[in-house]
């Protein structure tokens, strides 16, 4: 599934008259895909915040890249499901994803 995003748990919710999308997507940049090739290219979760901002956070390269990425999907989207979705804890959730993973980042 390399060079694609791909959805984790779909679902929507209404806020102030709007439709804010509560999921989480796993994915790699095609530009850094076609550079650096799918194995070097770094691995990225995307959402939408509560107030409908895009956010998205690099989680590194490779397998452990990847495995971070989908463990951060998942929590980010537990977060925007049950409210509780901060956007501070990103950094500190990857790094403790990170290290669970061996792989210690800054």
């Amino acid at each position: 599934m390399e060079g694609r995003a791909y959805l984790l748990f779909p679902l929507l919710g209404a806020k102030e008259g709007g439709i804010i999308d509560k999921r989480a997507w796993v994915h790699q940049l095609k530009a850094q895909v076609e550079k650096q090739g799918a194995d070097a290219a770094s691995w990225y979760v995307s959402w939408t915040d509560p107030s409908g901002k895009q956010c998205r956070k690099s989680c590194g390269p490779g397998r452990v890249g990847k495995s971070a990425a989908n463990t951060l999907a998942d929590k980010i989207h537990s977060q925007l499901v049950t409210g509780t979705y901060a956007a501070g804890d990103v950094g500190p959730v990857l790094r403790a994803i990170h290290r669970s993973h061996g792989k210690p980042i800054r």
